[in-house]
């Protein structure tokens, strides 16, 4: 039987005024048995190393899109990656222009990625996802992605709210009427940006920020049907 908030109150006073007595010989003093006391303080000194440890981290969703030069890993790259941390409000953005090496940018796409513990994405789960996993396999062949959750605001609105309309990432934020429109480079960015002209890239940084902050708005907008489409690792 549990000690009752007087008998806790009471073993308290005694290791106060009397640190050195035993279990023991605090049941005895009390009229409890050995165990009740044993039981009371143990529980207490697991509760003591637990505050000790610190609150629990927040866990860390964290918004992403890349921008690549091809749909398949094993012909295409990585060009520019962007992730948006909901917690702080921050984007961090990067190109293949900011490393010497295609490895080094994945290595740090890769890093950005585990960081997180939920990933957002629009169609992420069957292409950002795919495709990162596939350029570390050309790239880093000894590194292994982290699995993590992910939240796809694609399979949230088709398989969650079911809207029957049209599920990309245009359509929804217009549909949502979301403040800010997905961004539209020419061809002719595209093309360039292929060829990592350095104008293009930027130019099409602006459109890798934008979708992340759009997917960000959406998902706050479709969060009320997350469960019925729970996510997946």
């Amino acid at each position: 039987m549990p000690l009752t908030v007087e008998q806790q109150r009471a073993v308290d006073r005694i290791q106060e005024q009397q640190g050195d007595l035993g279990r023991r010989a605090i049941a005895a003093e009390l009229g409890l048995s050995e165990k009740q006391v044993r039981n009371y303080l143990e529980a207490k000194k697991a509760a003591q190393e637990e505050h000790a440890r610190g609150p629990i981290a927040p866990v860390n969703v964290v918004a992403w899109d890349l921008e690549t030069t091809d749909f398949k890993g094993d012909i295409g790259r990585i060009v520019i990656a962007s992730f948006y941390n909901f917690g702080d409000g921050t984007t961090v953005t990067r190109t293949a222009l900011d490393f010497d090496t295609e490895a080094g940018f994945v290595g740090w796409v890769a890093d950005q990625y585990e960081a997180a513990d939920v990933l957002v994405g629009h169609n992420s789960v069957s292409f950002d996802k795919v495709f990162l996993t596939a350029v570390m396999g050309r790239v880093l062949p000894q590194r292994i992605l982290g699995q993590r959750l992910h939240w796809d605001t694609y399979l949230i609105a088709r398989y969650g709210w079911k809207g029957g309309i049209g599920y990309s990432l245009e359509n929804l934020a217009d549909h949502f009427g979301l403040p800010m429109q997905k961004d539209k480079p020419s061809k002719h960015d595209w093309r360039e940006m292929i060829n990592l002209e350095p104008d293009a890239v930027m130019r099409l940084v602006v459109r890798c920020e934008s979708d992340v902050h759009i997917t960000a708005m959406l998902f706050n907008r479709l969060k009320p049907y997350l469960h019925k489409w729970k996510g997946q690792a």
